[in-house]
């Protein structure tokens, strides 16, 4: 085999690797939104995919593929894969949760915040799920402690939420 081909082979592997990864990232990411938006309330409705980064409107509803980050790349990779969720948390408030991929072979770390992954094998359970849905609750919960944390105790932590103005 010349070098050339070498480099042709490693690049087919690359992008059976990379639409792999899609395909993975995808299918848990959705998995995710639909059991968190049933973890938080049986009936559902509170929970959509949200770009992960840049611009988003709560009242769009679910934006589908661009829920995903390699919605917004020119090529895919095997790299991390984010996904955006928005929880209608009042009438007029929603919040956005990024979470992160990471496939280590057959094993994926779910990020939901600045803490450790969440570990899940590839072939998940719904018990997998749920713990990720404990973690999003918690760092959900965390965003309005930590500010009522700032108020009354004077603790830094930089959050972003907002409420719609009513029209």
């Amino acid at each position: 085999m010349s070098r050339i081909e070498a480099v042709v082979a490693a690049a087919r592997e690359y992008g059976k690797r990379s639409v792999e990864n899609m395909e993975m990232g995808q299918k848990l990411g959705r998995k995710i939104i639909e059991a968190y938006d049933k973890y938080l309330r049986p009936e559902g409705n509170l929970v959509v995919g949200v770009p992960p980064q840049g611009d988003w409107k709560p009242d769009v509803g679910d934006y589908r593929d661009a829920t995903f980050s390699f919605y917004h790349e020119p090529i895919l990779t095997v790299r991390d894969i984010e996904f955006g969720i928005c929880v209608q948390v009042l009438e007029n408030l929603w919040v956005r949760q990024v979470v992160r991929l990471e496939k280590q072979g057959e094993r994926i770390a779910v990020f939901v915040d600045a803490g450790e992954a969440v570990w899940v094998p590839s072939e998940y359970s719904d018990a997998d799920i749920e713990r990720v849905c404990e973690r999003l609750y918690q760092a959900l919960l965390g965003i309005y402690r930590g500010d009522v944390n700032v108020f009354v105790h004077g603790d830094a932590r930089q959050i972003t939420i907002g409420f719609a103005a009513r029209r």
